[in-house]
């Protein structure tokens, strides 16, 4: 689920009266999927990754475009 499919879920819920705002702060607290983070830490980090093993991204180079 992506940024926009998630507010358009959250609004149509709010709308609808199925979710209440007040109900938001009473929830169990949101888990984190750590291979799912991890996995995308690893692909973001193949962007501008060097020979050392860390990441350099210069900004308004080439590289960086």
């Amino acid at each position: 689920m992506n940024r926009r499919e998630f507010s358009t879920l959250a609004a149509s819920l709010l709308a609808s009266g199925a979710l209440q705002p007040s109900s938001l702060l009473a929830a169990s607290p949101i888990g984190v999927d750590g291979v799912r983070l991890n996995r995308h830490l690893a692909e973001l980090g193949r962007f501008g990754g060097n020979r050392s093993g860390g990441v350099t991204r210069l900004a308004y180079t080439d590289a960086n475009r």
